[in-house]
């Protein structure tokens, strides 16, 4: 994800706290914990690795992976789910798997 404005700490973790209700809390407080301030222009790569394992790095920086299949499921499916945040974000995600898998 790159972003095109500023978004505070309380906006982004409040953003993926509503969209990952019902996943494990424990989890979710760890995730959101990786994020803070961002600013425009700012990249988070979130990848699902073998195995289940959702590693995510922060402007540039690496964080702990975690391991939970289900938990990686919720995470992208905030994006690729049955309902995503926005349908045009899925199109283009989906439009462009390809090009992503490489």
């Amino acid at each position: 994800m790159k972003f095109v404005r500023d978004v505070s700490t309380d906006q982004i973790r409040g953003a993926f706290r509503d969209s990952l209700k019902g996943a494990d809390g424990a989890k979710i407080d760890l995730f959101v914990g990786y994020f803070g301030d961002t600013k425009v222009g700012q990249e988070y790569v979130l990848r699902w690795a073998p195995g289940g394992v959702l590693e995510t790095k922060v402007a540039g920086l690496n964080k702990p992976a975690i391991t939970d299949k289900k938990f990686a499921e919720a995470v992208f499916g905030i994006w690729l789910g049955e309902k995503p945040i926005q349908e045009d974000i899925k199109k283009a995600l989906v439009s462009r798997t390809g090009e992503l898998l490489k």
